[in-house]
């Protein structure tokens, strides 16, 4: 396996760090770890943010998850939320849309939701969770085509507390949806190599997963390190 293969691989991966149990310590273990991995981010949760930054500096592009996992802030929340967690050194924004005015067909609230984080983020990566597993086929291609209109960067699929995680079929469906408007972003149930390849192969270009390391390590033939692997970090 050459180094820039793993590399290219590696550079695809946000790594999330979302578990209520986690302590100061877990994210500066956590951080260092990632840098060794040259993962395309690490997310973490806002009251993390600072810590995470001091060691990260800016060797690697951090994230943070906003109105999370349920959707149902107010714009006004998330928007504050867009801010102090730029404020604290978020380079990327991962949001969770209104996903009740997506259901009920209320399109100009969801796009003004949505439109109100990114413009909150000044310019810096947005990536707007849709929760794909609470949504019909119709509902995930309105979600994603209101997200084209209001300026977000990727669409994702989930939070990693929905009912399943990104398919294949779901993947398919969001890139025809964006027509190119906009990145995909596959997220939840990612632990092993060949379902992320997969999952790249059907157009997405970033993955969200607290099974980082271990996904690496299986590239390179590694044995995973159990305090590394996802089920050390989640819940």
């Amino acid at each position: 396996m050459s180094e820039e293969k793993w590399k290219e691989f590696a550079g695809k991966i946000d790594i999330s760090l979302l578990d209520p149990r986690m302590t100061a310590e877990d994210v500066r273990e956590f951080c260092t770890k990632a840098l060794d991995y040259h993962f395309a981010s690490v997310v973490v949760p806002t009251a993390f943010l600072e810590v995470a930054k001091g060691v990260l500096q800016d060797r690697m592009k951090l994230g943070s998850a906003i109105s999370f996992p349920m959707g149902y802030s107010s714009t006004e929340v998330k928007v504050f939320e867009t801010k102090d967690a730029i404020a604290k050194g978020a380079d990327e924004i991962d949001f969770v849309m209104n996903i009740g005015a997506v259901r009920s067909g209320d399109v100009d609230t969801a796009r003004r939701d949505m439109g109100a984080v990114v413009e909150a983020a000044q310019g810096r990566v947005t990536k707007v969770i849709l929760e794909t597993s609470l949504l019909t086929r119709e509902e995930k291609i309105l979600a994603a085509k209101i997200a084209v209109e209001a300026g977000v960067d990727f669409v994702k699929t989930c939070t990693g507390r929905g009912v399943y995680g990104a398919t294949v079929e779901d993947i398919k469906l969001l890139v025809e949806a964006v027509e190119g408007k906009a990145q995909v972003k596959a997220s939840q149930g990612i632990f092993r190599l060949k379902d992320a390849l997969a999952l790249l192969e059907a157009g997405a270009t970033r993955l969200g997963t607290n099974a980082g390391f271990a996904l690496v390590d299986e590239m390179l033939g590694r044995d995973r390190d159990p305090k590394l692997s996802f089920s050390y970090f989640r819940f």
